[in-house]
């Protein structure tokens, strides 16, 4: 198995932080040419972004 770390790949496994895919081809910039995105709606992701924003913010100010 190979590790990987694109959670927003389908072949991703939550697991063990691997690909399902016993085969993969990397461009030149080490991106996986068989990666399939999962298509998030635009509520979703940015909710998600905010909460990680404030998160980051919450963590920096106890630093």
């Amino acid at each position: 198995m190979t590790t990987c770390e694109n959670y927003l790949c389908v072949y991703w496994v939550k697991e063990n932080s691997t690909c399902l895919l016993r085969n993969t081809h990397l461009d030149i910039m080490g991106s996986c040419l068989e990666c399939i995105l999962v298509n998030l709606p635009d509520e979703t992701l940015q909710k998600a972004r905010s909460e990680h924003l404030q998160s980051l913010e919450e963590r920096e100010k106890n630093w």
